[in-house]
């Protein structure tokens, strides 16, 4: 639909000359037929005009006289419109909010809904172009758009009509303030989000591209760029939706904030920072400390916007009035909010950010697992887009409203028990709008009550803390660039209202350009016992937010450390749940790090091995033990989805402690998720971990619940209904407990009957494995072999078979001496069988790392000219591996790591470290290419070396065996098995025992070795 100025005109005319309701009604009939092509039913019913859902109310020129609180107004809202609505809504048996009702006097003309039995007329339009233009729209669409993730990615996504050009505006007005000289407050605050919460990973040029074309970029644009424009224009968005809904309020100081802003705005932007993202409309409504971040307000103040923004800022408010705010069922599970974000963002690059929400079905289950929530404290400490809280809440009303509980004794439980905080401004913003939607019709029926929102801009690890050996809290805010130091004296701390109040003198002081000195009096009449320390405090805190104001960096700094403060408060919980981020330490941002690093020492977090210690350990960890320390009850219950590797690599062994200081927490039940995909489009491998906090030591076995499959399938849709899930699951009950007797000491599951079974198995190792060699450049050390002769081999780089850039691929000549068989991941081991590639080779130049083996290796380096020079051509990249600058000091740039003369050793048994299941095979001498040479293991294999043919055998035997399987698949991570060994008690080999010899001859005798058989002569021996 599009109005034309001549069409306008037209109407303009018409509508000027009019005098009685007739003319109106005729002015606004040519205007409709003529733009809309619509044909109208006049006076059905006594309806003055319908077209579709659309009912409109003509009164005679002037009637209103400019006011809604005119008698004609009220008599064509609330004695026409609200009557014919509610008549059709019966007839038709929908909802009185899809229909739409227009009341016009020729002068002004208003949109009016029908909500909860109550009217809801919005602003008085003049005649005017724009006004004109919007009210054919609303008629055009005929009916109230519902509210759904499908709809606002039509309307709002990345390539829609109205949400497309305002990203696009804002990410023109981004470049163009990051390029601008000196400071701005763009800068600022995108150099702030970048340094603590816009980590983008790195992607391949291909992937890149595919994701910006997805999105309507620049295929040249930045990803930290892009990402913080969608997060900008995902916060805006949400922030609007919220208001929306707000304005449909009695409280509220706009009708309809959408229309308003759209219609009235002189200077759009001017009122979107003051109402929107100062958080004013919000608080004018009650809803207070709505908006708690200010890092997604820059478009506001931008000096490049682009000159049409502001007018696809307005459609994009304009088209959002339109929809059905009041009918928000969509909104109940916070379905609408994490759909339109995760169809906002790529997958590719929401992956990259690793984030992943949990779907409904599994939040159900979760929360119905932890028994009746009634009276219950409940938090989520990384809550996301809130879907535990929203959940939470639902299940809460319908306990309350069956105990027969009013609406604002409901609002003040559910208020004061359900918990949230995440440290992402945009998770904290997503989930308090979910929060409002789910509590909004308790609103409604409790006038004059002040809401806020218990969902925290805050961490789950890094709080404030007591400085020692003072009276006071200390903590840093932000990164090196806003970098805001905050002292707060404990008695100010403990107590949140006289916190809150302190703040709105210190802020108001700040607004004015004051000094501290100027709200000192209200401060001490405030604190009358406090001393002149305590005001020092205060003034230095004053002093920092103030230098920040001066620096235009202005906005709600007092709010932002009042989140973080507010969470020292809280009370202890009866129950914490959620889906913590599964981040490795190592890929954290270097401050954050700093900043945690004593949380973790303080738990002992931390594994034990050095290589494992920091590097390797998932933040969850972190999470759980800090959030169960701070906020969860003596006997409170925790239970957080979380990697199931916590249970058994040596990176988590700090976790498996389960000890915060005198408490223990104690496992009560875990649910392995691994085998299916619980998340859609997602490979991870999570489990449901319960835990309690007590006194008492843990005690083993504990429930251990294995996931089969749902449905006969692996993958579980993320809208698949909770009911239909229980139905068709196959679950296996087994238990599980740590290996041995440590509290460090990595767990097993299985059967009731199979642990004690285990047990006898488990023990101080008898065969240790090795590691294959680690070379870093495999492209280099593993060339495809293409031509042999005269002593020679011609070989070819592979440069694809890493990401460090070699060239292309280069081909040569060199001696073979130091060339091998390569034995090369799983790809090469089965069950009992090594599968050769003669393709590929290893270059191995050394044969140890110890400082003679290097000397060797160089002296018959020299020897050797053209495979000297094949690596002189790489020098540069063989120098800067990892492993050459940390573990090699003193070796030739060329040489390999983890070799020694158990690398070169005759037989050896092999294994893969990546693996779904157990698969050893004997490596001996070559017949392939390189004949009678010995075959090298990569670093993604690990071995037993031996001397002698049958005592390999006999080893590899036993590790094909079921029960050695079952022992290492429920103890050990697939995708680092590492050495299967260390903690198996096995018999070694004795050649003169008939049950060893029994099973080494089978094996060499059998062409295809039969399962059942190899368990039966394993029964005997073990």
């Amino acid at each position: 639909m599009k109005l034309t100025q001549e069409e306008y005109d037209k109407f303009e005319q018409k509508i000027h000359a009019a005098i009685s309701e007739a003319d109106v009604r005729r002015a606004w009939d040519h205007l409709i037929t003529d733009v809309l092509g619509e044909s109208i039913h006049e006076e059905q019913e006594y309806r003055d005009m319908t077209i579709s859902n659309v009912v409109i109310e003509f009164k005679d020129k002037g009637m209103f006289k400019n006011s809604k609180e005119s008698p004609k107004f009220k008599e064509a809202t609330k004695g026409r419109i609200f009557k014919y609505i509610n008549r059709l809504s019966k007839k038709s048996n929908m909802p009185t909010s899809a229909f739409i009702g227009v009341v016009t006097d020729g002068q002004c003309t208003s949109i009016v809904t029908v909500e909860n039995g109550k009217v809801d007329s919005g602003n008085l339009l003049s005649v005017n172009f724009n006004n004109i233009e919007y009210v054919l729209r609303v008629i055009d669409k005929g009916m109230r758009v519902p509210l759904t993730s499908s709809n606002l990615i039509d309307d709002f996504g990345p390539l829609s009509k109205y949400g497309g050009p305002v990203i696009l505006s804002m990410y023109s007005a981004l470049n163009a303030d990051l390029q601008q000289k000196g400071n701005n407050k763009t800068k600022l605050f995108f150099n702030e989000w970048k340094n603590l919460y816009g980590q983008v990973s790195t992607m391949p040029k291909n992937k890149r591209e595919v994701v910006l074309k997805e999105l309507g970029f620049p295929l040249d644009a930045g990803l930290s760029e892009v990402l913080f424009t969608i997060n900008t224009y995902n916060s805006f968005l949400v922030k609007l939706l919220a208001a929306e809904l707000i304005s449909t309020l009695p409280i509220s100081s706009y009708s309809k904030f959408s229309e308003t802003i759209g219609l009235t705005s002189k200077n759009i932007f001017t009122v979107l920072k003051s109402e929107l993202e100062l958080d004013n409309f919000f608080e004018s409504s009650n809803i207070h400390n709505f908006v708690s971040e200010v890092l997604f307000s820059w478009y506001t103040e931008s000096t490049n916007k682009p000159s049409n923004m502001a007018e696809k800022v307005r459609a994009i408010c304009l088209r959002l009035s339109l929809y059905d705010i009041s009918n928000y069922q969509a909104m109940r599970s916070g379905d609408l909010l994490k759909d339109f974000y995760q169809k906002l963002v790529p997958d590719k690059l929401r992956k990259s950010l690793g984030e992943f929400y949990t779907p409904d079905w599994l939040v159900s289950y979760m929360l119905n697992k932890l028994g009746s929530l009634e009276d219950k404290t409940i938090l989520d400490p990384t809550n996301g887009s809130g879907s535990f809280l929203l959940q939470a809440i639902y299940k809460k009303k319908e306990i309350y409203q069956r105990k027969g509980l009013g609406s604002q004794e409901q609002l003040s439980k559910i208020l004061s028990e359900v918990y949230g905080f995440d440290l992402n401004p945009l998770a904290v913003q997503i989930a308090r709008v979910n929060y409002l939607f789910a509590i909004y019709d308790l609103i409604i029926d409790s006038p004059g009550i002040t809401v806020e929102i218990p969902v925290l801009l805050s961490d789950a690890i890094y709080v404030p803390e007591m400085q020692q050996g003072t009276d006071k809290y200390v903590y840093t805010i932000g990164s090196n660039v806003a970098d805001l130091h905050v002292e707060l004296p404990k008695s100010l701390v403990d107590s949140r209202q006289r916190l809150v109040k302190t703040f709105s003198i210190l802020n108001a002081a700040i607004d004015h350009n004051g000094k501290f000195e100027d709200c000192l009096p209200s401060l001490q009449a405030l604190f009358t016992n406090e001393d002149a320390s305590f005001f020092k405090t205060l003034n230095n805190t004053f002093d920092k937010v103030q230098d920040l104001h001066k620096k235009s960096w202005d906005g709600i700094w007092f709010q932002i450390i009042q989140n973080f403060f507010w969470s020292i408060e809280l009370p202890k919980m009866d129950i914490i749940v959620g889906n913590p981020p599964w981040v490795r330490w190592s890929s954290l941002p270097e401050l954050y790090r700093e900043r945690v690093k004593d949380t973790a020492k303080l738990y002992d977090i931390f594994s034990e091995h050095k290589r494992y210690g920091g590097n390797e350990l998932d933040i969850s960890a972190l999470v759980t033990v800090s959030v169960a320390d701070r906020w969860l009850k003596n006997n409170g219950v925790i239970s957080f989805l979380l990697p199931q590797i916590h249970l058994q690599n040596d990176s988590s062994s700090g976790f498996r402690q389960f000890k915060i200081g005198k408490y223990h927490l104690i496992p009560q039940i875990i649910e392995d998720l691994q085998n299916i995909s619980a998340f859609e489009n997602v490979v991870n491998k999570p489990m449901i971990i319960t835990l309690k906090k007590g006194t008492n030591d843990p005690t083993f076995p504990v429930e251990y619940k294995k996931w089969i499959s749902v449905d006969n399938k692996k993958v579980v849709k993320n809208n698949a209904a909770l009911s239909d899930v229980l139905m068709t699951r196959d679950v296996r009950d087994l238990l599980a407990k740590p290996l041995k007797d440590s509290p460090r000491a990595r767990w097993i599951y299985g059967t009731r009957q199979q642990l004690p079974i285990f047990d006898k198995l488990l023990g101080q190792p008898t065969y240790h494995g090795r590691k294959g060699i680690t070379t870093d450049l495999n492209g280099i050390f593993f060339p495809r072999i293409l031509n042999q002769g005269n002593g020679l081999v011609q070989i070819e780089t592979r440069p694809s078979a890493g990401r460090v850039n070699i060239g292309p691929a280069f081909r040569t000549w060199v001696e073979q001496d130091m060339i091998y068989p390569l034995a090369k991941g799983s790809r090469n081991i089965k069950r009992g069988e090594f599968v050769s590639d003669d393709s590929i080779v290893a270059i191995v130049p050394n044969k140890g790392i110890q400082d003679r083996d290097y000397k060797d290796a160089q002296k018959q380096m020299e020897k050797l000219p053209k495979m000297k020079a094949y690596f002189e051509r790489f020098e540069a990249v063989l120098r800067n591996r990892s492993t050459y600058r940390n573990f090699m000091k003193g070796a030739p740039y060329w040489s390999v790591y983890n070799v020694g003369n158990y690398t070169f050793s005759p037989y050896k048994v092999s294994w893969s470290e990546i693996s779904s299941k157990v698969n050893a095979a004997l490596l001996e001498e070559s017949v392939s290419k390189l004949k009678n040479k010995i075959v090298i293991p990569d670093h993604k294999l690990f071995f037993v070396p031996f001397k002698d043919r049958d005592s390999a055998m006999y080893l590899m035997g036993i590790l094909n065996s079921s029960i050695i399987g079952d022992i290492v698949t429920n103890s050990t991570v697939s995708t680092s098995r590492g050495d299967i060994l260390k903690d198996l008690h096995l018999p070694l080999y004795d050649k003169i025992n008939p049950n060893h010899q029994a099973l080494v001859s089978y094996l060499k005798s059998a062409s295809d070795v039969d399962q059942k058989e190899i368990d039966r002569l394993i029964k005997k021996i073990l």
